[in-house]
């Protein structure tokens, strides 16, 4: 991984190695999903929402999100880009390409608009569906390297004789190398529920800033559909992640800060640690929680990270919420009876995950 690189599906693999093994030495893991200011009618908080009501409303916002009708509103239909554009493109290339392999003169690969991943995974499903491997051996479907983004391009190319030749075969073989290939398929669908594994199991401190939004999402795509009653939510986020931190109520019950937005907040730390390091006469017996001045070292390879502002970028965002974390813990403003609280905006309650 280089410097500000996204996580795609290439680099997944050397990623979440690293996470498993950095999990067994962290002090607590900052998450973040950028699921800022998703609003819908109807679910406007009010200050006096009941918790079972809060929940309610962000728990249909959560669904709202995951259905189909929510994309088509958002100006994305998936059905249609694969059914009316590429695949009626993939479908007249087969059948010309099934001719004139026929007769030894293959076409012109075809290659598709480049798209993210989720669209790539979804064309290999329909193109595999459509045109079965096993009655189709001519035909390979293989990604291309796009402009940057983490977008890549889909191409379909006919497999040359030569090459079909070199490839050894025999029954053992061949066999071996399907189940090889499901396992790896089966490791590759696995996806960041992998990741979410390993982060149950670590049973490591884990942080958020104003973060309901963030762990009702991450129940939604990694434990299970959402229940209704909010109880439930609980119960299952608190059995999977025992120890839960919200920055933005640590904040606010702490007084300290006149502006306790995560990136305020940071910046506010970070101030601290720079002052604290610095000396502070009214308090010279007072050694400080960071010595070098600053909340965080940041590994090698990612120095750029501190060179600019990248605020709402989830990753950088949980950075900011960890190094936030580290100040407030080390002011005394991370009390144990505010462990496993999460703080409801517009509310005068607070939604205890531990509680019934």
């Amino acid at each position: 991984m280089q410097d500000g690189e996204d996580i795609t599906r290439d680099s997944f693999e050397a990623a979440a190695a690293a996470l498993e093994a950095l999990l067994a030495t962290a002090e607590f893991v900052a998450v973040d999903a950028e699921f800022t200011g998703i609003k819908l009618p109807g679910t406007v908080p009010q200050d006096h929402d009941s918790t079972q009501a809060r929940y309610t409303k962000m728990r249909r916002v959560v669904l709202d999100c995951s259905t189909a009708e929510f994309l088509r509103g958002q100006g994305i239909d998936f059905n249609r880009w694969l059914d009316h554009s590429a695949m009626e493109r993939v479908a007249a290339w087969v059948a010309r390409a099934r001719t004139q392999h026929a007769s030894g003169a293959p076409p012109e690969p075809l290659t598709l608009p480049e798209c993210n991943g989720f669209l790539r995974k979804c064309l290999y499903a329909a193109i595999e569906h459509a045109h079965p491997p096993a009655a189709h051996k001519w035909l390979v479907t293989e990604s291309l390297e796009g402009e940057g983004g983490g977008n890549k391009a889909v191409r379909l190319r006919v497999r040359p004789a030569e090459e079909a030749a070199a490839e050894p075969f025999s029954p053992a073989m061949h066999a071996e190398a399907q189940v090889a290939e499901k396992l790896s398929k089966l490791r590759e669908s696995e996806g960041f529920l992998r990741v979410w594994r390993a982060l149950v199991a670590a049973k490591v401190p884990v942080l958020v800033h104003n973060g309901l939004f963030d762990l009702l999402f991450l129940h939604d795509a990694l434990i299970g559909p959402l229940p209704a009653p909010c109880t439930q939510f609980k119960a299952a986020v608190h059995a999977a992640l025992p120890e839960v931190w919200d920055t933005k109520l640590l904040a606010d019950q702490s007084g300290a800060y006149s502006d306790t937005a995560l990136k305020p907040l940071y910046e506010a730390c970070s101030a601290e640690a720079a002052a604290d390091a610095a000396g502070d006469p009214n308090r010279p017996h007072q050694s400080p929680p960071f010595p070098s001045g600053r909340l965080f070292a940041l590994a090698d390879g990612f120095a750029g990270w501190g060179a600019a502002d990248r605020s709402h970028h989830a990753a950088f965002d949980a950075l900011m919420t960890g190094a936030a974390f580290a100040m407030l813990r080390a002011k005394g403003f991370a009390p144990t009876r505010l462990k496993n609280v999460v703080r409801l905006a517009r509310s005068v309650h607070d939604l205890a995950l531990d509680a019934e």
